[in-house]
């Protein structure tokens, strides 16, 4: 959380497809791993007093940008309502050789 200007300010670092005991969810499975990460960045705004809804940019990093593309909906369900500015990006790997996605938030 950040106050600029009298404005709060809430930055989510990178969230991956874990559960609340660290366990990779979906394990090969694109449209299971969006939903894990976009119920942790749920979660993150909800503890600072925020929700989807005040999103203003994303930033995917995905192993594979054809198959993050083909589960827009999966995605629309937590980010379409706000459009915030978003840009996907696909990278060789991630930290976890499980995980095929990560998302950060404003």
């Amino acid at each position: 959380l950040s106050i600029t200007g009298g404005k709060r300010q809430i930055f989510v670092s990178g969230q991956v497809p874990r559960d609340k005991n660290g366990n990779v969810v979906g394990k090969g499975d694109m449209a299971a791993q969006i939903e894990r990460v976009g119920e942790n960045i749920k979660m993150c705004l909800e503890a600072a007093g925020a929700t989807l809804d005040d999103l203003v940019k994303i930033t995917s990093f995905t192993t594979d940008i054809d198959e993050f593309f083909k589960h827009s909906a999966v995605r629309n369900r937590y980010f379409g309502k706000a459009l915030p500015a978003s840009t996907a990006v696909e990278v060789r790997r991630l930290a976890h050789p499980d995980w095929m996605i990560e998302i950060e938030a404003t």
